[in-house]
């Protein structure tokens, strides 16, 4: 069990305002999932999306994307399919915001 609200728990700090808490990684399936944290005035961080997709839920504050019209709020939560591997966008918040991600688990396997 991982508590997500601790803050002498793993979190990383990837750049002024913007930290990370990796919660499961299978480097063989290339699957992972973290919890990420954008503070209010973090700036914007560029993603490249990655192979095998990717899923955005928004635990507190909200949370703007380039490929979105409107903010994602607390509550909200949007997939990007495997389909849109190598596409950038950018993610920033005006509230600050926390939020769970999980990537590379939407990959499409033909079955022969």
């Amino acid at each position: 069990m991982v508590d997500t609200t601790d803050v002498n728990s793993n979190w990383v700090v990837i750049s002024p305002g913007y930290s990370r808490l990796e919660l499961f990684h299978n480097a063989g399936t290339k699957e992972i999932v973290r919890m990420e944290s954008l503070k209010a005035g973090g700036g914007q961080i560029e993603w490249e999306m990655p192979p095998g997709g990717q899923e955005i839920y928004v635990v507190s504050g909200s949370l703007s994307l380039s490929n979105t019209k409107e903010p994602l709020s607390e509550g909200s939560w949007v997939r990007h399919p495997a389909s849109t591997a190598g596409q950038t966008i950018t993610v920033s918040t005006s509230t600050g915001a926390r939020f769970y991600l999980k990537s590379g688990h939407l990959t499409i396997t033909a079955i022969s």
